[in-house]
Order: structure tokens, then C-alpha cells, then sequence
């Protein structure tokens, strides 16, 4: 059976007029925790799990154990599969992004939504994304985020035109979906209508929930404790705390300025000692960012600071975390959570 036919059988499945028994659907996207939590589920209740990501077109850069059902956004809002989502026993949303938004936003009111949170699909709820910046990284990360270029906005209206008169349908049902999303917006009375058809939310620590339900008293989805396992990272700190070469010290989890990267190098660059590296993961978020982060690393600890710009294998990921004996995450959320208690 060729990947294309396997992929419209499951399609098929997903279109079947009722799902029978106990059926779960993940809403993924092709990132690295995905192929952990396909394992996780599958454990847990073999066979009884659809995963379903909204990008049909494109080849699948991180989803390596499994073949999800692959739709298209504009077909995925359409009546024949949304009528189907009540019938799960729950939808499983694995980061809130755009498309996701839509899914929830579309679904019939019977769906039972529940909403794995990655961090930036939330963030925003604890407070503006500004606020969550130290100084010298607001600064820092105004300078690599101008305004739109205006041959940008002319080559994206190009591209949109092109794809209106390649498929006109197509274009139709982006557009309504795109009315769909009017009002769903941060810090608008749009963005918890949205929220609260959710269920359940899992965030990455109990501490964001209370800081989003601080914030937004309005917040209704209950506390779900679960988060990805990734293979062998149990053995992370015992191996680190053990290993007389643990030495290197973790900085930040992502190319994301909320971890606050520059003041947290001026912390570093006075307390540790010159025999240690700096490990610094930035293999996914904002590429920009990225490469700021990794020449002001170099030029702070030369060849002792060692940026992870590209996913590496788990095995030799963990051998570079083992490699540490501290972290230092320089995040504000979890000091805000303690402020709106």
C-alpha cells in the first residue's frame, strides 16, 4: 500500500459516520515530542488513537515512528469531519496553534476538548509578551523584529493570489475559517470564549495554571498533570548529580526571548568557572533569535558556550545534558504565578 492510499484510508476511518467504542483523536503538529507521546498513548490504550495533522502538503521533518492522517486545514473545518469530533471519547490538542484554534473554534459544542500546552501557546495569557522580557532581551529582541517589510507584504499578497486562482474553493473556505477566528484574540473576551470549550489543560508546570487563572479569573478548563516523556530522561538527574564530570551548565530550553537569555549570561559570566561550558538548546522558536543568542553567547564565553541550532539525535542530546550539573532558566512566569495568588 503506497503512503498516499494509507493515508485516505485513515481519512476514511476519520469520515466513518460514527466512531464505535472508545476512540481518541490527537490533533499534532510535526514536532519532536510527538513521536514520545504517540508511544505514551499507545501504551496506555493500543489501537484506539487517531492522530490527525493539519498540514497535508508538506514531507513530515520530525514525526519519524508513525503516518497520521494528514488534512489541510480548509478540510479539515468542513461539516463531514467536524460533526465526527463529538464522538471521541476526547480531543487531544497538542500545542494551540493557529489551526488548532480553529478546529476548537469550529467543532460542534458537544466536543471534549483537552489542551496539552507546549508554553507559547500561553504564555500570552500570563501576561504580554513584553512583560515577560527582562531589559536588556527586550531590547535585544526589538532590534531583530522590525516592522514588516513592505516587499514582504507584496510578495504574501502574490502568493495569495496565486493560490485564489489555483483553488478558488480552497481559498473560500480559508477565508471563512478566517472569520471564524474574528475575536479570538489575547487579552480579548473572544480568547476565553475559545478557551473555555476546552475541558481539561495541561501545561508544562502547575504553576503557569495558576498564573493564567490569576490573570483571567474567567479561565474555566480544569488542572490536568501530564507532560512528555522523553526516553531516558529519568535517569537526567541522578546521572547528572552523580557523575563527578558533570560540570557544564544547561542555559534556557528554546530560542524563545521569554527565557530571558542575555540577563541570564551576565548571572553565568561572574559565577561560573572557566572549565565549564555552556550548553544552550535552540534548536526550536524563533530562528532570529537563535542566531542572536548564539553570537552573543560566543562573544561573552568564546568557545565555551555550544548553541544547539539544529534537533539532534536523543541519545546525544542526553549526553549533552548529562554533561550538566545546573540550569539556569531565566524565565518571569512562574514569579508571576506567585504575584496573581
Amino acid at each position: 500500500m503506497t503512503a498516499a492510499r494509507g493515508n485516505s484510508d485513515k481519512v476514511d476511518q476519520l469520515l466513518a459516520p460514527r466512531i464505535t467504542g472508545k476512540r481518541y483523536l490527537h490533533l499534532i503538529p510535526d514536532e519532536k515530542f510527538i513521536d514520545d507521546a504517540h508511544g505514551i498513548f499507545e501504551e496506555a490504550a493500543p489501537g484506539t488513537h487517531d492522530y490527525l495533522l493539519l498540514s497535508a502538503d508538506t514531507p513530515l521533518r520530525y514525526i519519524r515512528d508513525f503516518t497520521p492522517i494528514r488534512l489541510d486545514l480548509w478540510r479539515a473545518l468542513r461539516p463531514q469531519v467536524l460533526e465526527v469530533l463529538p464522538d471521541y471519547e476526547a480531543v487531544l490538542v497538542h500545542f494551540l496553534n493557529p489551526a488548532a484554534r480553529q478546529v476548537v473554534n469550529s467543532a460542534p459544542e458537544r466536543t471534549r476538548f483537552v489542551w496539552i500546552g507546549w508554553g507559547a501557546d500561553y504564555y500570552h495569557l500570563v501576561r504580554e509578551r513584553r512583560q515577560l522580557l527582562l531589559p536588556e532581551t527586550r531590547e535585544g529582541f526589538d532590534r531583530i523584529v522590525p516592522d514588516k517589510d513592505p516587499l514582504d507584504l507584496v510578495q504574501r499578497a502574490t502568493r495569495m493570489l496565486y493560490r485564489a486562482l489555483k483553488h478558488p474553493f480552497r481559498t473560500v473556505a480559508q477565508v471563512q475559517s478566517q472569520l471564524r477566528m474574528h475575536g479570538i484574540d489575547a487579552n480579548q473576551s473572544g480568547e476565553l470564549r475559545l478557551l473555555n470549550r476546552i475541558s481539561y489543560f495541561a501545561p508544562v508546570l502547575r504553576e503557569d495554571y495558576d498564573a493564567i487563572k490569576g490573570a483571567n479569573p474567567g479561565f474555566h478548563p480544569h488542572f490536568l498533570q501530564w507532560n512528555y516523556w522523553t526516553a531516558g530522561m529519568g535517569l537526567l538527574g541522578k546521572a547528572s548529580i552523580e557523575s563527578p564530570s558533570a560540570r557544564n551548565i544547561l542555559l534556557g530550553n528554546s530560542a524563545t526571548p521569554e527565557n530571558n537569555h542575555l540577563e541570564a549570561m551576565r548571572l553565568i559570566e561572574g559565577a561560573a568557572s572557566h572549565d565549564r561550558k555552556i550548553i544552550c538548546p535552540l534548536s526550536y522558536g524563533i530562528p532570529a533569535y537563535a542566531r542572536m543568542i548564539s553570537s552573543e553567547g560566543k562573544q561573552v564565553f568564546g568557545d565555551r558556550f555550544v548553541p544547539l541550532l539544529d534537533f539532534m539525535d536523543t541519545a546525544l542530546y542526553l549526553e549533552m545534558l548529562h554533561s550538566c550539573s545546573v540550569a539556569a532558566m531565566n524565565h518571569l512566569r512562574q514569579v508571576l504565578a506567585l504575584d496573581c495568588k
